[in-house]
């Protein structure tokens, strides 16, 4: 009688945490690196009608989660939305991007976060405390497109 007592009083649950809608945040990540400007047409222009803000992508993304759009090149920063790339930057840094990202959302729910590059990284150097290493701990899921002859997806974790 006294064990049902205390299985009563500790109340045994299973605390699940979900996503709710609108909630979390999406940081996508824009490539705006020089080799984005390579081709004809140049990447850099599919780049901002697939992720322009009345795109379906985005409207899609939207309905999920709070979306923050980020340009990356040598540096990074927040930017209203894709229309503001112009394919000029001087290096590709991925890792610095991504962790330039965390350190501006820190304490923030971040949900997902997107990278939109050709994938010419020339310029990061890989640390032990780099962006991709904080989102691997935090389990924060990084879904890549692929930006070149034609247009991919992935997902890592």
């Amino acid at each position: 009688m006294l064990l049902v007592l205390l299985i009563m009083l500790w109340r045994p649950a299973l605390v699940v945490t979900t996503a709710a809608p609108r909630q979390n945040i999406a940081a996508v990540l824009l490539d705006d690196s020089a080799s984005m400007s390579l081709e004809s047409p140049p990447r850099i222009d599919r780049v901002k009608q697939v992720f322009a803000p009345d795109s379906a992508l985005m409207k899609k993304l939207a309905e999920r989660f709070q979306v923050r759009t980020y340009r990356f090149s040598d540096i990074a920063a927040r930017m209203p939305s894709a229309q503001g790339l112009q394919g000029k930057g001087s290096a590709t840094r991925i890792e610095e991007a991504v962790d330039s990202v965390l350190s501006d959302l820190e304490g923030l729910p971040l949900g997902a976060v997107v990278l939109v590059t050709d994938g010419a990284d020339n310029a990061s150097a890989s640390t032990h405390d780099s962006g991709l290493a904080r989102l691997k701990a935090h389990q924060i899921p990084l879904h890549t497109v692929g930006v070149g002859k034609q247009l991919s997806i992935a997902t890592c974790k």
